[in-house]
């Protein structure tokens, strides 16, 4: 009976609370807890006081709690904007006690005073090594060599959240199960080193981090690297694990241009490559000619995709084809608005340029798709280019 009532929804478990003192006994050792608008069941109040009820039941909640162990704690406080830290402070050392496995904190993004984690209720080895997964929104977070190890911490998400390098570079080293690691507009950081240690790290996502500067990736399996955010130097130890990589670039910048200079010496084993510019910056078709092609770069290579907003770049994408001999998938995605009736020929003797001209076949290739180009039938357009 125990194990079927912890499998009811937070709602459904507090009910039934209510009306039997023997599920009151399970209540207080239930491990699942979801604090937010809809299982507090406040979807029907006004959503002024919404901070307040919240605040309210889940207090009382923890309390009852209290000694009683909690696996998962779910905190999605984005209605209190002036939420007592002190609250906080309680329910956090009342959860994260030995056999807590999944933490999350999303705190609300106009908070006058952001809400500064307390690090010391990792400083205990046994609350640190049981957690699993550890998601932190918009709040402080300052790691010392204090912390105590956490050494089944799978997965790490940090969502705005104000951590230096230092601070950063403690919690890694003690984090040496990572295999997932997501860092978004933690905008403190400027170096970011992905250590050795990190044996079994395999996804690592970094987003919209403004005064990023530098990333040196040391993990030995990382499979996945995905970075959406300005170009920065980038460089990867041993990248012979890497199979999928994603980059996008939010402003105007030379994606293509960086892709094709940077990429290759990380890029030798990927299979599948993205590149996303939503502002790519055109430098006239005469300076195009002068970037280097490309030749059996991408060897591996097997899907292609390309989404760009400027598309008088198209001429760069002939270098890509040819570096890419096994590609099986090709996509290519521009901005119709960006389209103008000459927009991708780039002058009468476009035709003529010798990236017009593939290099190798694609024997290898089943599934092309262009999209936002119009139609075009004079000699030297898109649709000719493959053909």
């Amino acid at each position: 009976m125990h194990h079927i009532y912890s499998l009811l929804p937070l709602r459904d478990a507090a009910r039934a609370a209510c009306v039997s003192h023997g599920f009151l006994l399970f209540w207080r050792c239930y491990s699942n807890l979801t604090f937010n608008v809809s299982t507090l069941g406040l979807a029907h109040k006004k959503s002024e006081d919404w901070g307040i009820f919240l605040i309210d039941i889940g207090d009382r909640i923890l309390k009852n709690h209290s000694g009683n162990g909690v696996e998962t704690l779910d905190l999605c406080l984005l209605s209190c904007e002036n939420i007592d830290p002190s609250y906080l402070d309680r329910w956090l050392q009342i959860a994260v006690r030995s056999g807590i496995k999944e933490l999350k904190l999303e705190m609300s993004y106009f908070m006058k005073k952001k809400y500064s984690f307390p690090c010391s209720v990792f400083s205990d080895d046994a609350a640190a090594g049981s957690i699993r997964s550890l998601c932190l929104s918009a709040c402080v977070f300052r790691p010392t060599t204090t912390l105590g190890c956490l050494r089944r911490l799978n997965a790490l998400s940090l969502f705005s959240v104000q951590i230096t390098d230092e601070g950063l570079g403690h919690l890694l080293s003690k984090s040496f199960a990572l295999q997932q690691l997501f860092i978004f507009r933690c905008n403190a950081i400027i170096c970011l080193k992905i250590p050795s240690m990190l044996q079994q790290l395999k996804l690592l996502t970094i987003k919209l981090c403004e005064k990023l500067q530098v990333v040196e990736i040391n993990a030995p399996r990382l499979s996945s690297f995905h970075f959406h955010g300005a170009l920065v130097k980038i460089s990867v130890v041993d990248p012979s694990p890497l199979r999928d990589v994603y980059f996008s670039s939010p402003r105007p910048s030379r994606m293509l241009s960086y892709a094709r200079t940077r990429l290759p010496s990380i890029t030798r084993n990927v299979k599948s490559l993205t590149l996303v510019s939503f502002d790519e910056v055109c430098v006239g078709f005469l300076q195009d000619v002068n970037i280097p092609m490309l030749h059996s770069k991408f060897p591996r290579l097997k899907k292609l995709e390309i989404n760009i907003k400027r598309p008088q770049a198209v001429l760069s994408l002939v270098s890509f084809l040819d570096a890419s001999p096994g590609l099986d998938s090709f996509i290519l995605r521009v901005d119709g608005n960006f389209l103008g009736p000459d927009s991708i020929v780039g002058g009468e003797n476009a035709a003529d340029d010798p990236r017009w001209k593939p290099q190798c076949r694609h024997d290898c290739l089943r599934q092309v798709r262009i999209i936002g180009f119009c139609l075009e039938k004079k000699s030297g357009s898109v649709c000719d280019l493959y053909r």
